[in-house]
């Protein structure tokens, strides 16, 4: 009886392992499912980050190169009106300086009439008065 029950006590430890095998096995398979999702679910989760990340990335660029494009423009308005206001500005300028050119050879046009009219006085009044002592000489 003890080879009996020593043949039947190895079919039991075969059976006992075989059977522990397999609910190793079927937890393994379990665990990998379980696994297999959770990795499935966070590659769908990676995934949808990545998505949402470059919508937003390009909705950055894009409202950054609308301002970009505004500035620019904004800009050009401003370079123009000034380009403008310092033109005029010049022009101004120059018309003032025409102007008081204009003023200072007229002034000097008058001065040199003064002038002119001044020594022809002298010289005619110096003419008078030689011809008055040559007279008083000759006479």
């Amino acid at each position: 009886m003890s080879d009996i029950s020593s043949v039947q006590l190895q079919q039991f430890k075969e059976a006992e392992q075989s059977r522990g095998k397999a609910e190793i096995k079927q937890v393994q398979n379990e665990n990998n499912r379980t696994i297999k999702k959770q990795m499935d679910w966070q590659n769908e989760v990676l995934t949808q980050l990545k998505d949402d990340f470059e919508r937003k990335s390009e909705s950055l660029k894009t409202d950054l190169e609308c301002k970009l494009i505004d500035a620019r423009k904004r800009h050009e308005e401003v370079y123009a009106s000034e380009k403008n206001r310092l033109d005029l500005e010049l022009e101004n300028i120059r018309k003032a300086h025409e102007d008081r050119v204009g003023e200072i050879k007229a002034s000097h046009q008058n001065q040199l009439k003064q002038l002119d009219e001044s020594h022809s006085h002298t010289l005619y009044t110096a003419q008078q008065k030689y011809a008055k002592e040559k007279m008083k000489v000759n006479g």
